[in-house]
C-alpha cells in the first residue's frame, strides 16, 4: 500500500490555472476602480479649487506678482490660492470677468479640461 502524501503535479496545476484565471479577470477590475476613483477625485478637487480662486478674486486676497487679477491667461504657478487640498500643479486658467471662463490643468496626476462650470479628464496630457 502506498502511504504517499501530498498533492499531484495535475493537482498543483489546476491550482495555479484556477488562480491565473482569477487573477486575469480581477486585476483589470480592480484597476478600472482605482483610476475611476482618483478621476472622481481629481474632478471633485477642480470644482473645489475654482470656487475658492473665485471667491479670492472677488474678495481681492490674491495677486499676481503683486498686482490685482485681470481677466486674462495666469498660470496655475502664479496663483497663490489658500487652498488646503491638492491644488493643481500645472497648467493655467482663462478669467473672464472675474470669473474662471475654462481652465486647463493637472490635478492628482489626471489632466483636466474645465469649461462652462464643467471639468472633464482630457485627451491632453497636462501632467508631463
Amino acid at each position: 500500500m502506498n502511504d504517499n502524501k501530498g498533492f499531484t503535479l495535475i493537482e498543483l496545476l489546476s491550482v495555479i490555472v484556477i488562480l491565473s484565471v482569477i487573477l486575469v479577470i480581477a486585476v483589470p477590475l480592480i484597476l478600472n476602480a482605482v483610476n475611476g476613483s482618483k478621476e472622481k477625485a481629481a474632478k471633485i478637487s477642480t470644482k473645489e479649487y475654482i470656487e475658492i480662486l473665485e471667491a479670492e478674486i472677488i474678495s481681492g486676497d490674491i495677486y499676481v506678482d503683486g498686482n490685482d487679477i485681470k481677466d486674462g491667461i495666469y498660470y496655475v504657478s502664479d496663483l497663490d490660492v489658500s487652498y488646503k487640498g491638492e491644488g493643481p500643479s500645472k497648467g493655467y486658467v482663462v478669467l473672464k470677468n472675474g470669473i474662471v471662463n475654462d481652465a486647463h490643468f493637472c490635478i492628482k496626476k489626471c489632466s483636466i479640461d474645465y469649461s462652462n462650470g464643467i471639468s472633464n479628464i482630457s485627451d491632453n496630457n497636462y501632467c508631463n
